[in-house]
């Protein structure tokens, strides 16, 4: 295979990554709108299922203060964006996780590793030069 045809195999080649990149790069986008609108339909569902109780309920003697309520309603939704908030993490890790691992990117450990055996080899060769 002449120089002219391997330029034109790795071309091809790149442009193809760069295809599956930015494929990537739109789904974890969309998995971050989807996030978004998740975390807005659960606020909503959980406002319109308070309501729904305070209407529906019948609590006697017990007077709830709007203070409660809201309190309540707060921690939860709190709960809910924490949980989908850790869904749509890991989520993400995992696809860039998988896109880096596809491009041969290393991961930050491999190059702890590599930069601690570049040093011991580094030490070793020092250690071998003769003292001028």
């Amino acid at each position: 295979m002449n120089i002219q045809e391997m330029a034109k195999e790795a071309r091809h080649d790149v442009e193809q990554l760069g295809g599956e990149a930015a494929s990537q790069a739109r789904n974890l986008w969309l998995a971050g709108l989807g996030f978004a609108g998740a975390v807005v339909e659960e606020t909503v569902g959980l406002f319109d299922s308070l309501v729904a109780k305070g209407r529906d309920s019948d609590f006697g003697d017990l007077h709830l203060e709007p203070k409660a309520l809201l309190g309540e309603a707060t921690k939860r939704v709190d709960r809910t964006m924490h949980e989908v908030g850790e869904r749509a993490k890991d989520t993400f890790e995992s696809a860039t996780h998988g896109l880096f691992e596809r491009f041969g990117v290393p991961t930050r450990g491999e190059v702890h590793r590599l930069i601690e055996r570049v040093e011991r080899l580094n030490a070793k060769l020092a250690r071998m030069q003769p003292h001028a």
